[in-house]
């Protein structure tokens, strides 16, 4: 026991001895450059579908003056619709817990963009519910006048539902209804029917959402793939044309102009699978996934190429010029391929036919490093002419 304790107080003195973070000078703490992220954040987390969909125009424009509103207010206009509907379905099936309606429609719109993301959310939250009040049936009654065993099936829904929240809504849900069936039993108010009234409220909400979703100024979610699709071929022409100018002078770009156009096309591709990625499975109604899947990987591939580019023109120690016309081809027929969608420019120094072919007669066999970026280019131009 004294040599354990001997190890022990050796152990602490040396965990204790070592600091948090470096000791820095007063001067170097005030002049340490703030950090900036590298994409924008959302109280500290990547933003979700809404930053995307906020970037397209909802359907009906023709005909319904509202879509002409921001997308915040047309948000707002959907939530206040909803609610006023939510509460009078609600009403009808009970005076007393109406506002179960009422927050399941305004939950729909809580972190939704498109139509069909409202739809989802709408119908995970239907489903968790029934799943959630089978089990909080059993759960309660196993639990019945045991007061401990009750508060730790509390504590452990609200760590279950937080914890499995990003995985899918539906689970946060099911736990969720399970830790109120608790609460219902402790307070005394526990009823088979009071869930079943749970239910029907959450149901006709989300009802209701769904309704107001589909008709009141709806976003759809292929119109916003469309549309983060030509941002991410701008952003890869953006970084195109930062690599022409790399390879007509090396010195004229850093390292760090490179990465940055390379962070914002990884950033964009993010944007693109964020809203893609429902349709990429089944849904009840018909859809595309094994086109959606491909177009998903047609862009991700682009992506991915334009870095490897990236990578091998980063390395140029000198001028060439015949390798910056080339990336210039490459640069307009991505910009071609964007669409209205991209917000840049092409290179102007390079002024080319969209979708010329490249020289072979212009790459060095001998050398490694053109040999590299040609290959990829050359990729690169087969994957753009594909998707375009």
């Amino acid at each position: 026991m004294q040599a354990a304790a001997a190890d022990l107080h050796r152990g602490i003195s040396i965990v204790t001895s070592v600091p948090n973070r470096p000791v820095l000078s007063r001067t170097v703490q005030e002049n340490e450059p703030e950090f900036v992220p590298a994409a924008g954040l959302v109280l500290g987390q990547l933003p979700g579908i809404p930053s995307v969909a906020s970037e397209v125009d909802p359907r009906g424009a023709a005909w319904n003056p509202l879509t002409r509103l921001q997308f915040a207010t047309r948000q707002a206009v959907q939530v206040a619709v909803a609610g006023t509907l939510a509460i009078l379905v609600g009403s009808l099936i009970s005076g007393q817990r109406y506002y179960w309606a009422v927050i399941a429609a305004f939950v729909s719109f809580a972190g939704t963009g498109t139509r069909f993301d409202t739809t989802r959310k709408s119908l995970l939250r239907v489903a968790g519910t029934l799943g959630g009040l089978v089990a909080g049936v059993v759960v309660a009654r196993l639990t019945n006048g045991n007061l401990f065993a009750a508060l730790a099936v509390i504590v452990a829904s609200i760590f279950c539902g937080n914890y499995l929240m990003r995985i899918s809504y539906a689970y946060m849900i099911f736990f969720l209804t399970i830790m109120l069936s608790e609460l219902y039993a402790l307070l005394g108010q526990f009823s088979d029917e009071l869930l079943l009234l749970r239910l029907d409220e959450t149901a006709a909400g989300a009802a209701v959402g769904i309704a107001v979703a589909l008709l009141v100024t709806p976003v759809s979610t292929r119109d916003t793939i469309k549309v983060v699709q030509g941002s991410v071929l701008a952003a890869v022409a953006d970084l195109l044309g930062t690599l022409h100018d790399r390879a007509l002078d090396p010195g004229s770009v850093s390292a760090d102009a490179v990465d940055e156009r390379v962070i914002a096309a990884d950033n964009q591709l993010r944007r693109l699978v964020l809203v893609g990625e429902p349709l990429t499975r089944y849904q009840i109604w018909e859809n595309r996934p094994r086109a959606i899947r491909r177009r998903l990987t047609l862009v991700a591939n682009i992506v991915a190429t334009a870095r490897s580019l990236s990578d091998a023109a980063s390395r140029l120690r000198q001028p060439d010029g015949e390798l910056a016309v080339e990336i210039g081809k490459v640069a307009d027929l991505a910009r071609t391929a964007a669409g209205p969608n991209g917000d840049g420019a092409a290179p102007a120094a390079v002024p080319v036919l969209a979708g010329e072919p490249l020289d072979p007669s212009a790459r060095a066999i001998t050398q490694n490093l053109p040999t590299q970026a040609h290959a990829a280019l050359d990729r690169l131009q087969a994957l753009l002419r594909e998707i375009a």
